[in-house]
C-alpha cells in the first residue's frame, strides 16, 4: 500500500516538474520580449499608448488608430536587431501590418512571423485581429490574437465634443488583447494583456 502511494507521489511530482519545463521552454522568451523603445518604457507592456508597427505584438486593435505608412527595426538584445515592422494603412479597410521577429538569439529563440488588421469599429472603438507562424528549433506551430481599444476621442480629429461625462469619456483610455492562441498544438498557452491610462490633464500625464 505505502509503494502505490508513494509510486503517486512520484508521477504527480514528475507530471508537475514536466508541466512546469515545458511552461519556460514554450513561454518565457515569448514573455520577455519587449520590441519597441516605448513598449520597453513603458515598462514591457504597448497594450495602449503606442502608434509604431509594434502594436501587431503588443495590440493589434492599435493598428485601427494608424493611418500612415510606417516601417520599424528594433532590437531587444544588445547588437540583435531582431525586429521588423511595416504598417500600411488603405482607406475603407483599416491599417495591416506584418513583422518578422525572433525574441533572442539563443537555441530557444522563439521565430516569429505576424499579419494583422486593425480597423476602427465605431465612435471611439477599435479592433484587431492576428495570425502569427511561430517556430522554436524545428517545432512550428500557428496562433491567432485578438485585440480591443477604447479611445477617448478619434484619433485624427482635435475636436472635443464636451458632455457631462467628459471627465471619463475624454480621458480615459481602455485595451484589452488575447494573443498566441495556438490552432493546432495546445503546449503553448495564449496571453491576456490589459492595458489602462487616465489623463488627468490636457496636458498629462
Amino acid at each position: 500500500m505505502k509503494l502505490i502511494t508513494i509510486m503517486r507521489s512520484f508521477y504527480k511530482i514528475y507530471f508537475l516538474l514536466l508541466a512546469l519545463n515545458t511552461c519556460l521552454f514554450s513561454q518565457v522568451n515569448i514573455l520577455q520580449f519587449s520590441p519597441g523603445a516605448k513598449a520597453t518604457g513603458l515598462g514591457r507592456s504597448g497594450v495602449i499608448g503606442l502608434d509604431d508597427p509594434t502594436v501587431l505584438y503588443w495590440n493589434p486593435a492599435i493598428l485601427g488608430i494608424l493611418r500612415s505608412n510606417q516601417a520599424i527595426l528594433s532590437t531587444h538584445e544588445p547588437f540583435l536587431a531582431n525586429y521588423a515592422g511595416y504598417n500600411h494603412f488603405i482607406p475603407q479597410i483599416g491599417s495591416v501590418g506584418i513583422n518578422i521577429a525572433r525574441t533572442d538569439n539563443s537555441k530557444q529563440g522563439v521565430e516569429i512571423f505576424s499579419f494583422g488588421l486593425g480597423k476602427h469599429m465605431g465612435k471611439h472603438i477599435y479592433s484587431g485581429v492576428s495570425i502569427n507562424g511561430m517556430q522554436i528549433q524545428k517545432e512550428g506551430w500557428t496562433s491567432i490574437g485578438f485585440g480591443l481599444l477604447y479611445m477617448p476621442k478619434d484619433y485624427n480629429n482635435s475636436i472635443d465634443t464636451p458632455n457631462k461625462y467628459s471627465w471619463i469619456a475624454d480621458k480615459l483610455t481602455v485595451g484589452i488583447a488575447v494573443q498566441n492562441i495556438p490552432l493546432i498544438v495546445t503546449d503553448y498557452d495564449h496571453q491576456y494583456r490589459i492595458g489602462l491610462s487616465y489623463k488627468i490633464t490636457h496636458y498629462g500625464p
